[in-house]
């Protein structure tokens, strides 16, 4: 019998636009178990809403969320022994026409199609997973359309913590929308995002101030940007801060998070 620890039980991505799809008969699904390449694979639901599995034959699916069928199928795989700690996604089979990218510390970088819904966890996986280099803290990076009293769309970061998600905390696994960017940073990594050429994490020495470091993201956007608005979020005892009316010549610390705002008109 197969014995393999593993991490955790997560679910990928939704087959429709609604919140939450549940699964139907004849809907193909893709189960990935993460380290064991022989239960990874396609799986078609059967008219009687049943898919059949390695070791633990046939499990009903009909009527569950990828989320709920994943941990289904994850405790089945504990029950029977064959794995302790089971880390499995679950997409349904759509033509894929959405895309967020995946930079940074992780194995395979670059744009990653997919259908549905795609959770943050699912991306950071899809991309070979982090590094050990990486930051336990990843960013996401995503454009929000303008409203009535917006002309332009805005851009909104959030910050989500990896190793929490991977160790099987989910609170933060967020949902991703089709154009996000993920940032999966080094741990000794300033990221800079905002107006400013070239949004990313750039590694910093010791001492290093806004300036040179908004330097390394090719300056600030000279026709939106503004250098009198700029901040940064920083982690300091175990709590989220952010600075505001941060001037260039302030000193960074990794981790730090900057963001140049858009220039008033």
């Amino acid at each position: 019998m197969l014995v393999i620890a593993a991490l955790f039980v997560a679910a990928g991505s939704s087959a429709s636009a609604q919140t939450n799809p549940k699964i139907s008969p004849r809907d193909q699904l893709a189960i990935t178990v993460i380290g064991v390449k022989e239960f990874t694979g396609k799986y078609p639901v059967a008219v009687d809403g049943t898919i059949e599995f390695p070791e633990i034959g046939r499990v009903n699916v009909a009527g569950l969320t990828a989320m709920d069928a994943a941990a289904l199928l994850g405790q089945r795989l504990k029950e029977r022994q064959v794995l302790n700690n089971p880390q499995i996604t679950i997409e349904f089979e759509q033509t894929p026409t959405k895309k967020v990218s995946v930079n940074g510390l992780v194995r395979t970088q670059g744009e990653i199609s997919y259908a549905g819904e795609l959770t943050l966890l699912a991306a950071i996986v899809k991309a070979g997973g982090r590094l050990p280099e990486a930051a336990d803290e990843v960013l996401v990076l995503r454009m929000v359309p303008a409203t009535a009293g917006q002309k332009e769309p805005a851009e909104q970061t959030f910050t989500v913590n990896a190793r929490e998600l991977e160790s099987g905390q989910l609170t933060h696994n967020m949902v991703l929308q089709d154009g996000d960017k993920v940032f999966v940073r080094k741990a000794q990594a300033v990221t800079v995002t905002g107006y400013v050429r070239n949004v990313g994490a750039y590694n910093v020495e010791s001492g290093m101030n806004v300036e040179q470091v908004l330097a390394l993201a090719g300056g600030i956007d000279p026709l939106r940007g503004s250098d009198k608005r700029i901040e940064i979020t920083r982690r300091e005892n175990g709590k989220t801060i952010t600075l505001k009316d941060v001037k260039k010549t302030d000193v960074v610390k990794p981790g730090d998070i900057i963001k140049v705002g858009r220039r008033i008109m």
